[in-house]
């Protein structure tokens, strides 16, 4: 999805139905929630091809500092360990004012086999996910 400047970017006032239900982003992935109840919960969602991250794995701490509430948030990484597999990163976001609205720590891992699909099993993957040829070992 593309977004231009133009488009309504807030302030948003976020209702939920419930002390606890699914928000606007949880409803967008799919989220259920199964049970909560006694300070436990259980949740679930459906794997879509369009939020993988690939053949890696993710560690990743955030602490959110401030919410957003309308307008654009920009992301900022600079990478502070670089491996043959994995790659430690920190994460700023900022609003559009550029006050820092959150901090993350992530760690990526590549995966030791990367999933070599053929051009034919791509094309079987619904909508416009994988475009061009994939590689072979």
């Amino acid at each position: 999805m593309t977004l231009t400047d133009n488009q309504n970017t807030g302030p948003h006032k976020v209702k939920l139905k419930n002390w606890i239900s699914c928000a606007p982003f949880e409803q967008s992935l799919g989220i259920e929630i199964l049970e909560a109840h006694a300070g436990k919960a259980e949740l679930r969602m459906p794997f879509m091809y369009a939020y993988a991250n690939g053949a890696a794995t993710t560690h990743m701490e955030v602490d959110f500092l401030y919410p957003v509430m309308q307008g654009w948030v920009r992301a900022s990484a600079n990478v502070v360990h670089a491996g043959e597999r994995t790659w430690d990163a920190d994460v700023s976001l900022y609003d559009d004012r550029e006050h820092e609205v959150m901090q993350m720590r992530a760690i990526f891992k590549l995966a030791w086999r990367q999933l070599n699909l053929s051009q034919k099993e791509c094309d079987s993957i619904p909508g416009d996910m994988i475009t061009g040829q994939v590689g072979r070992d």
